[in-house]
């Protein structure tokens, strides 16, 4: 695959829906699964949609991307495939949409400056990433590539280095740059659908990028080179799908995998993997597969041993890190698509809701 330098515009892009083609990828949009968000007040004990726009109206999207504003908790940003981006300033009690016209299929804040915005997505089937520094009030679009069919469905920035943007495209492959967009090369191509891209700031080097067939990959170098770390599941079951993952700052090691084969955890850095086994829920008249489809997962902040995951509508608790779970269940049939804990109100949690994988 050749990859094409971008070229840097000066003036914030205005995007027109009408303009744009959108793919029709699985995940992206265009069904009529329930989408939106679920937020909870008191841990996932009840929960409520939180679907309001600044109008007064409510919206659905289906969620395919989710971030908080790691400086300011009452932020929060929906990547919502073909329906763009929308922003909620006020903890998801409303909403506006901040980019239009182009299928978003990622979200990233950067940690250190809440003001910068990158947003992956893809606009006439061409992979775009967007760059905002007002929080999404203007936009520049500093990657493109050359040739159809691909998006960018992952992006983060190096804490280390806060001009080092990194992308994963839905083919596979890894770019970087060292300087804000302005020029990229190649890193790696990993194989299937990147789903997820993660620097892990509190272990300098360490990252996580999730493919959708393939499984977890750990870099220990900024994300300039990439292992494999969940070969054992795939080996035990070739039809393995990998839906979302989970690793928390307060252990380097600890790492849960989300799979439509189950839950898994690996204390050792995905040296070793174990299946946890999730109580059984009987929903709609059918009892859950005691091998059930893990749609997210996510651990608690600042407690290793508080852990979320859905199956379906049914919402799991553990609060010993995986031994024992509590169940719940959301209000209406919905794919889970990310589970998010306020960083500062422990007791608020936010369901992104979305299309299956």
């Amino acid at each position: 695959m050749k990859y094409k330098l971008p070229l840097l515009i000066g003036l914030p892009i205005l995007l027109t829906a009408q303009a744009c083609t959108f793919s029709g990828i699985p995940g992206l949009g265009g069904g009529s699964t329930q989408g939106g968000i679920l937020k909870s007040i008191d841990n996932g004990e009840t929960w409520e949609q939180a679907n309001r726009l600044d109008a007064e109206n409510n919206f659905v999207v289906n969620t395919v991307d989710f971030d908080t504003d790691p400086n300011d908790e009452n932020n929060l940003y929906l990547a919502a495939g073909e329906r763009g981006l929308f922003a909620s300033k006020n903890k998801a009690e409303t909403w506006a949409q901040i980019l239009s016209g182009a299928l978003i299929a990622s979200i990233v804040v950067n940690r250190q400056n809440s003001d910068e915005l990158l947003a992956g997505g893809s606009v006439n089937s061409l992979a775009k990433l967007f760059h905002s520094q007002d929080q999404g009030k203007t936009w520049v679009e500093v990657y493109s590539e050359s040739n159809t069919g691909s998006y960018v469905s992952a992006v983060d920035i190096d804490p280390g280095n806060a001009d080092r943007i990194v992308i994963a495209l839905s083919t596979g492959a890894v770019l970087e740059s060292a300087n804000k967009g302005v020029s990229w090369g190649f890193v790696a191509n990993l194989e299937g659908r990147i789903l997820d891209l993660d620097f892990i700031s509190e272990s300098p080097g360490v990252a996580y990028a999730l493919s959708i067939s393939k499984g977890l990959y750990r870099s220990t170098n900024s994300g300039r080179s990439w292992n494999l770390i969940s070969n054992s599941i795939t080996e035990a079951n070739r039809s393995v799908k990998y839906t979302d993952y989970a690793q928390t700052t307060l252990n380097s090691s600890l790492v849960y995998l989300a799979t439509n084969t189950g839950l898994f955890r690996s204390l050792n850095s995905g040296t070793t993997w174990q299946n946890l086994r999730l109580p059984t829920h009987e929903a709609e008249g059918r009892v859950q597969s005691d091998r059930p489809t893990i749609s997210a997962v996510t651990v608690g902040y600042e407690n290793a041993r508080l852990v979320y995951a859905t199956v379906g509508r049914i919402f799991y608790k553990s609060v010993d890190g995986g031994t024992t779970w509590q169940t719940n269940t959301l209000p209406f049939a919905a794919y889970v698509r990310e589970i998010t804990q306020d960083p500062e109100e422990k007791n608020i949690i936010y369901t992104a809701l979305g299309q299956p994988l």
